[in-house]
């Protein structure tokens, strides 16, 4: 799974599909953070995720648009505690 679009073509035409979730090392690299500290926030159910399959072949993905709006939330609450510090 990349985070680039993934090409499908049809009769005459081409169509760009982006993907809808990201592995942990992809996910890691969108939010800024190290692979190891998004598996330490995935495991605390700090950070948003998927769980798919069951045993050995269990998969974790990250929906991006989950992300994007965990990503924003966390930000909205740091510009308001620094805010609140400075008064």
């Amino acid at each position: 799974m990349s985070t680039e679009a993934n090409e499908i073509r049809g009769e005459g035409e081409v169509t760009y599909l982006k993907p809808a979730v990201l592995r942990y090392r992809e996910a890691a690299k969108l939010l800024g953070v190290s692979p190891r500290t998004l598996w330490l926030w995935t495991k605390k159910g700090i950070v948003p995720h998927v769980r798919v399959g069951l045993g050995r072949r269990k998969l974790i993905l990250y929906p991006i648009d989950e992300l994007k709006s965990w990503l924003s939330r966390q930000t909205q609450v740091t510009t308001t505690q620094s805010e609140e510090q400075k008064q």
